[in-house]
């Protein structure tokens, strides 16, 4: 699944919920084609056969009622952006700081890396940097 900028909410949270739900989670960031952008990869193996696989279901349902208020709810029914809590039914902000953080910098940091790399790379290029 392609995702951006794993320290946004939103992409925590569906990082935790690939997490809990399959046997193996990676996250892979090209070094060229996508190197000087905020985009990653997360590759999720034994779907279903994860530790919290038996709310499986409860997840799948909460995120289709998610999908209908986004697409379809909000004002005149034409739906609405998702919010910062949209997504508290998977996990809030609080248990993603105090128990997933060291998870979540450990999903996140090839991407940072490759980033940092691609960034002072532009700023050699610019003389920048000495």
């Amino acid at each position: 699944m392609k995702l951006s900028h794993p320290e946004r909410i939103q992409t925590a949270q569906l990082l935790f919920l690939l997490d809990v739900l399959s046997k193996d989670l990676r996250t892979f960031k090209p070094r060229t084609i996508h190197a000087n952008r905020g985009t990653f990869y997360a590759i999720a193996q034994g779907v279903g056969l994860g530790t919290q696989s038996a709310r499986q279901a409860e997840y799948l349902c909460d995120l289709e009622a998610l999908w209908y208020e986004i697409t379809f709810g909000g004002e005149n029914g034409r739906g609405r952006f998702l919010t910062k809590n949209d997504m508290d039914f998977v996990v809030n902000e609080e248990i993603l700081t105090s128990e997933y953080a060291g998870r979540l910098i450990e999903l996140g940091m090839d991407g940072w890396i490759v980033q940092g790399d691609a960034l002072y790379r532009w700023l050699a290029r610019k003389g920048s940097v000495y």
